[in-house]
């Protein structure tokens, strides 16, 4: 929600249908109108990215995450799926990666405590850098950056503005 909410415009959403069925999920899913995608079925994958490029084509901003779906990863990224990065070679639009530090905790929490989860949104990645790739190493290459951005969080190089210290 913090990352649509950060948006200037409404964002869509490419949502794993096992996270968009939870009660909270099926509700917000509506309300933004997201697209669900099933992730064990090869033939949805491809509709939903069908689906997503046409909207992306006409003006909108989509949140896609590249792990496919979400785990209790402890702030480590897990394997990208390579197949989402087709919508953007196809649209040839910047590709804004967002590293996103202790979600995991609000995630897996049964309580109504505050959890502090950070949101960065990096450089937009460019066509004119990313074009020539394949759908992997676009994948590879926007790993890369979020991962180095998890890493200057873990080291403390990052302050509560989330600017660059030293």
């Amino acid at each position: 929600m913090g990352i649509i909410l950060a948006q200037e415009k409404p964002c869509g959403v490419l949502w794993g249908k096992k996270q968009a069925e939870r009660l909270m999920s099926r509700q917000v899913c509506g309300l933004i109108d997201a697209v669900v995608i099933d992730l064990d079925n090869n033939r949805d994958k491809v509709r939903a990215i069908m689906d997503v490029t046409r909207q992306v084509k006409l003006g909108r901003n989509f949140l896609i995450f590249p792990e496919g779906g979400y785990t209790d990863n402890k702030n480590e990224l897990q394997e990208f799926q390579a197949g989402c990065f087709s919508c953007s070679l196809q649209t040839k639009t910047p590709i804004v990666p967002i590293a996103l530090f202790d979600s995991y905790k609000s995630m897996n929490s049964n309580t109504f405590e505050r959890v502090d989860t950070q949101v960065h949104f990096l450089k937009p990645i460019l066509y004119s850098e990313y074009g020539e790739l394949k759908k992997k190493e676009v994948a590879e290459l926007v790993k890369s950056r979020i991962e180095e951005r998890m890493a200057q969080i873990k080291a403390g190089k990052i302050n509560e503005s989330y600017e660059l210290i030293g």
